[in-house]
């Protein structure tokens, strides 16, 4: 389509293989979808989009793959029925998509802000109101309380992100190599961090960082290395997450032209490669309701949805 409205135009008016198929997959983008949906519906046709995640239109024949942003973190929503300390930190550049978004999820629970500052070496600090710095906070102090915590980092800065994690898992370790007890913790990790080249791996997993991401393929799962092979092969590189998507997309629905799209599809579960998927009927639109299976990879917890 080359994300041109003319060339959609010419595909739905005069390709004569669009105007007899009984299947759509694609466009990517949501503007362009609505090109379509007209002849779609007037044909009772389905309609599906592999990667966006529709926020205006609506239809009966439209079915989303990208999993429905109500639903996103379902799977983890136990981390805010309130037996978790929420304790959000923050640096001198944030994320505040990001922070926001978590927000949403922790509703009215109490909360607690740090703010984060490096000058030779790590400090945290009440955070204000008006986000100024308050009284110091000692790390291990706060660690050693028996409340199972929460820790949203919402810094942008990767250096910042790198220090701060690093300073949580050393803070436990010098807390239990002395024989001492610390609370529980989790942190949930902004999925921005999984592009950041400098941050140690490995400091996700020792501070037990949990994200949730639209797509998760573990590479070192047979089905996964199965694929990854046939593609490589095929195409000379590895396939990226729209690669799988894509090849989901194609495996549920083209399966599904030989006995036919119902409202039976709510009931079903698809799981083409590792992702399994199922369908749900909400708000004139049928989204993929969130099915999740954690991988630990690298040192982290991954849920994916979708």
């Amino acid at each position: 389509t080359r994300s041109s409205a003319s060339n959609i135009a010419d595909i739905v008016n005069f390709e004569p293989g669009f105007m007899d198929a009984q299947l759509i997959i694609g466009p990517v983008h949501e503007d362009e979808l609505r090109h379509v949906l007209s002849h779609a519906e007037a044909n009772e046709v389905p309609v599906v989009t592999p990667l966006a995640d529709i926020e205006a239109l609506r239809s009966p024949v439209l079915f989303q793959l990208q999993a429905e942003e109500s639903h996103r973190f379902d799977k983890v929503m136990d981390l805010f029925d309130g037996t978790y300390e929420v304790v959000t930190i923050y640096a001198t550049s944030n994320d505040w998509d990001y922070a926001t978004e978590i927000a949403s999820k922790v509703g009215d629970l109490p909360r607690r802000g740090l703010n984060y500052v490096f000058d030779r070496e790590s400090f945290f600090y009440e955070r204000g109101a008006d986000g100024s710095n308050g009284e110091e906070v000692i790390m291990e102090e706060l660690m050693r309380t028996a409340t199972k915590k929460l820790f949203v980092v919402v810094a942008s800065d990767e250096t910042d992100v790198d220090r701060i994690l690093t300073t949580l898992s050393s803070t436990k370790a010098s807390i239990a190599g002395r024989g001492l007890s610390y609370g529980n913790y989790t942190v949930i990790g902004n999925r921005k961090w999984l592009n950041m080249k400098n941050i140690d791996r490995q400091s996700f997993f020792k501070n037990n960082v949990l994200f949730v991401v639209p797509y998760h393929a573990k590479r070192n799962d047979e089905t996964i290395r199965c694929f990854d092979g046939r593609y490589i092969e095929a195409y000379g590189t590895l396939p990226s997450m729209f690669a799988y998507r894509g090849y989901d997309a194609a495996m549920i629905f083209c399966r599904k032209m030989f006995s036919g799209i119902d409202p039976n599809i709510s009931e079903e579960y698809f799981c083409p490669l590792t992702t399994p998927y199922r369908f749900g009927f909400e708000d004139g639109i049928f989204g993929e309701v969130v099915i999740l299976a954690h991988h630990a990879e690298n040192g982290g917890l991954f849920f994916q949805c979708g």
